[in-house]
This record gives structure tokens, C-alpha cells and sequence, in this order.
């Protein structure tokens, strides 16, 4: 189980770039609504 702990811990590093990146986007189209 510990030789898998540094594989897991990246997955969760790119899940959470993943949604930095999902939710910016929303962001991005709720700025634009709001602008528009």
C-alpha cells in the first residue's frame, strides 16, 4: 500500500488542477453573462 501512496497522492494533485481549471472556466462564463 505505501509504494502507492506517491501514485495516489499526484492523482489528487491533477484532480485538484483539473478542477482549479473546471472552475475558472465557469467563472469566466458567469463574468462574461454578467457583462453581457
Amino acid at each position: 500500500m505505501y509504494a502507492n501512496k506517491p501514485v495516489v497522492k499526484d492523482i489528487q494533485i491533477e484532480g485538484a488542477q483539473l478542477l482549479i481549471d473546471y472552475l475558472s472556466q465557469i467563472s469566466q462564463v458567469v463574468d462574461f453573462k454578467v457583462v453581457k
